[in-house]
């Protein structure tokens, strides 16, 4: 009876894994970064000054941007951009902004809000040496 239980458990944590894994972050297709740059309203690196995050409503980060790529938002310039798709593990996976501190970030404005995904290509800065090259190389 005890191999039982012990067998049903390992089987519960393994099923619930399974549907975690299936149910994480995937964007469609692979942007490259001139792809998002060109999809983009406004891309710059920022620093994170403060957020609010919730499961069941808009989530917005308060940024200062360091330096801009596109949209011409002058360094200093203090932005609160709302975070699309707030609650799903797409969020809480890949977009850790209380980890890291500085961000390239590509936004859409949409109606007077600015927002941002990880399907738009928003990253740390720590994870987008490369990819800030390439970004200078498209602007000048």
């Amino acid at each position: 009876m005890k191999h039982l239980v012990c067998c049903v458990i390992f089987l519960a944590m393994f099923v619930y894994a399974a549907y975690a894994e299936g149910t994480a972050c995937s964007c469609s297709g692979t942007k490259t970064v001139k792809d998002s740059f060109q999809s983009a309203d406004l891309v710059f690196m920022a620093k994170i000054q403060g957020f609010s995050f919730s499961l069941t409503s808009t989530s917005k980060i308060q940024i200062v941007v360091e330096k801009s790529w596109k949209g011409g938002v002058s360094p200093g310039k203090i932005l609160s951009v709302q975070l699309i798709n707030p609650g799903t593990a797409c969020i809480q996976e890949k977009m850790e902004w209380a980890n890291y501190q500085y961000w390239v970030v590509y936004v859409r404005a949409t109606d007077g809000n600015l927002e941002t995904a990880v399907c738009d290509g928003t990253k740390p800065a720590h994870y987008a040496e490369q990819e800030m090259k390439i970004l200078n190389s498209l602007v000048f």
